[in-house]
């Protein structure tokens, strides 16, 4: 049996020395085989060095360690979708124990159980977007949304949501035809509404656009519904807010709890 640690909305660079080391010790007395971070690690322009300091703590004890992740919105502040994923992707090949869900179809921890994982945003299909008042600060940090109108950001969340859905289905179709029928996806957004909270409420007509996930929801109901003998689990952040619904008998999402300056493991599992 192996043990997974999940943590999300980390930020760590709001984060001093002192409190990442918190984190860190947090997280190696769980003794884990993996740590699982469900995306908003840094910003664009520290990612990279904030996950090689946050790899580097925990292998000084656990040397044996795999750092999972996907990305949020925040990690691509500062730049575009594509600089980011190139970063990434290099980062992750000259670092193997560093895994990038997002580019990486399925890990296997046994003959049972797979760790897949896709980034996962908001893609505006839930609640009220034309009519919110809330304007993502996502619009004003991240190249490919800067000075675009209402429609194209609406298309470009689409459009990167859409991608992540059928890269998510396709995971889980090899996952299950590999004999897996214990499932952890990791994911940055809540999918579905049901699993979108604000300060313990669920999200408005106005959040709901941009703190839920359909596109990815719906692949993961559809599958659930037609592979009953495996279970899901699925783990997310961005709202900042802990939810645990059952969507399905098999397929239940875990939305962790986060804050600024104070990151924190969310919980730990055996699997």
């Amino acid at each position: 049996m192996k043990r997974l640690v999940v943590a999300t909305d980390i930020h760590l660079n709001f984060a001093n020395e002192n409190r990442i080391d918190d984190f860190v010790n947090s997280v190696v007395r769980e003794k884990p085989d993996y740590l699982l971070l469900t995306g908003d690690l840094a910003e664009g322009r520290c990612l990279r060095s904030y996950l090689l300091i946050l790899l580097g703590k925990c292998k000084k004890t656990l040397p044996d360690i795999k750092i999972l992740f996907v990305l949020g919105n925040h990690d691509y502040y500062g730049f575009s979708f594509f600089e980011i994923k190139t970063q990434m992707k290099q980062l992750c090949e000259e670092y193997k124990d560093l895994i990038w869900l997002s580019d990486s179809q399925i890990l296997s921890t046994d003959n049972q159980t797979a760790i897949i994982g896709v980034d996962g945003w908001y893609d505006g299909r839930n609640g009220d977007f034309w009519g919110s008042k809330i304007s993502m600060s996502d619009f004003r940090m991240i190249s490919d949304y800067i000075g675009k109108s209402k429609e194209t950001i609406l298309k470009i969340m689409q459009n990167k949501t859409d991608e992540d859905a059928y890269q998510l289905d396709g995971a889980l179709q090899e996952a299950y035809r590999l004999g897996h029928r214990n499932i952890i996806v990791g994911t940055h957004v809540p999918p579905c509404e049901e699993t979108s909270f604000y300060l313990g409420k669920p999200a408005s007509n106005d959040g709901l656009p941009f703190f839920s996930n359909r596109s990815i929801g719906d692949v993961l109901i559809k599958f659930a519904d037609s592979h009953k003998d495996v279970k899901i689990q699925v783990f997310a952040g961005h709202s900042h807010d802990h939810c645990r619904v059952d969507i399905r008998p098999n397929l239940n999402i875990i939305v962790g709890s986060a804050e600024y300056y104070k990151p924190r493991i969310h919980t730990s599992i055996d699997i």
